[in-house]
């Protein structure tokens, strides 16, 4: 038997922290592009050329594209860690949240980012986030019911 270092409950509370996390990054980076977009002048550009390097607004928001992608990596390997948790496990909710987890996993592999990126590409992947959020918000409903006394 492989001693379990996480409770379930706590990984699931990880995963979606670090979920929020990877969103808060691809809103940043979301923000930068609309910027740039709106106002036709890339002032960050600009700026960074006065100090002597210049670096545009879309180099940093691909920094942050990648920031909130290493998150949903991290997430789906917390995740993958539960799923094998569970098998191993026998609780009355394991059975109820291997379908869900399978659902988080799919999820978020199937998260994909061209290298043109554009803030559409960007709402798509925050809608697919959020919905891996709403899976994981039942999947810690079903621990937390299980696990607490009557």
């Amino acid at each position: 038997m492989i001693p379990i270092k996480s409770k379930p409950y706590d990984i699931v509370r990880k995963a979606k922290e670090s979920l929020k996390s990877g969103v808060m990054n691809l809103l940043i980076a979301k923000s930068m592009i609309e910027r740039v977009r709106r106002e036709k002048v890339d002032k960050v550009l600009i700026q960074t050329s006065i100090i002597g390097m210049p670096i545009p607004s879309r180099a940093i928001a691909d920094m942050y594209i990648r920031a909130g992608l290493g998150y949903v990596s991290k997430t789906l390997k917390l995740i993958l860690k539960l799923e094998t948790i569970c098998e191993r496990k026998l609780q009355p909710y394991t059975l109820l949240i291997h379908d869900k987890l399978r659902d988080v996993i799919d999820i978020l592999k199937s998260i994909t980012i061209s290298e043109e990126f554009t803030s559409e590409d960007i709402d798509r992947i925050i809608a697919k986030i959020e919905k891996a959020l709403m899976k994981l918000e039942e999947v810690e409903w079903i621990i937390n019911s299980y696990s607490s006394p009557l």
